[in-house]
């Protein structure tokens, strides 16, 4: 469904994304692990066409993002950052249908999956109050209904639970599976490493822009020889810190 090919993203000397190369299955969770500025976002930015790469491409289903980027967004559900994304003035299901109809959803069939989405998430009873008077929990469900109000084959979320109380994760949980049931393909960053273990079929670590394990939590942690998601995590950044040391003597030492 969504394949890298030697996909970079440099910013002058700082390389966002270096040469990553990985396939997504139809239908899989898929869990995109790393620490703050590893390149995570950047990689789903440009999976969702928002920015260019440097080098390298990639394609989702039949389309390339470089070449079609028209086509990729239409295919492709997106929440970055939270539950931006929402006007402020707007009601949550005012905000869910003008999504839709971007989208080219026919009205009577947004109006019926606004409700389907409302019910999964459990917010029906906020669907007609301002975004701005809604909590962080109802903004997030929002903006996960609005993301995939258009039934889209491929989802791409960036920590859906930064911010939310255990009930509101709980629901994203729930909705990821839903999602998963339908036959989408999800692309999920999240720090929650309870929530990546539980539902990704599997997962790549990255680290300063670069692949550094591929598997499901078993294979991980078979290939650094340790028991839990949490400790192979730390494990592969052990070992960049090592290295940094290990040139830092060398440059001292020069």
């Amino acid at each position: 469904m969504l394949k890298l090919y030697n996909l970079s993203k440099h910013y002058k000397t700082v390389k966002a994304v270096d040469d990553l190369s990985l396939e997504i299955q139809p239908g899989e969770v898929f869990g995109l692990l790393g620490a703050n500025g590893a390149g995570k976002t950047t990689t789903l930015r440009m999976l969702s066409t928002m920015i260019s790469p440097t080098s390298g491409t990639a394609t989702v289903g039949d389309y390339n993002i470089c070449e079609n980027p028209g086509e990729v967004r239409r295919s492709m559900g997106l929440l970055f950052g939270g539950d931006t994304g929402l006007y402020d003035r707007l009601t949550i299901r005012e905000n869910i249908l003008y999504f839709a109809k971007l989208n080219d959803v026919p009205e009577a069939k947004a109006k019926e999956r606004v409700l389907e989405l409302a019910q999964l998430l459990d917010f029906t009873e906020h669907l007609d109050k301002p975004a701005n008077k809604c909590s962080k929990g109802t903004r997030q469900k929002g903006a996960l209904a609005r993301a995939i109000i258009h039934s889209p084959q491929v989802m791409l979320l960036d920590e859906p639970t930064i911010g939310l109380d255990i009930t509101s994760r709980q629901s994203v949980e729930d909705f990821i599976a839903a999602c998963r049931a339908d036959g989408c393909t999800i692309v999920l960053s999240d720090h929650n490493l309870d929530l990546v273990e539980s539902i990704c079929d599997r997962i790549a670590v990255i680290d300063q822009g670069q692949l550094k394990g591929l598997g499901t939590v078993a294979e991980l942690a078979a290939q650094q020889g340790v028991a839990t998601l949490k400790d192979v995590f730390f494990k592969l950044c052990e070992e960049r810190k090592v290295e940094n040391k290990k040139k830092g003597k060398k440059g001292g030492a020069a």
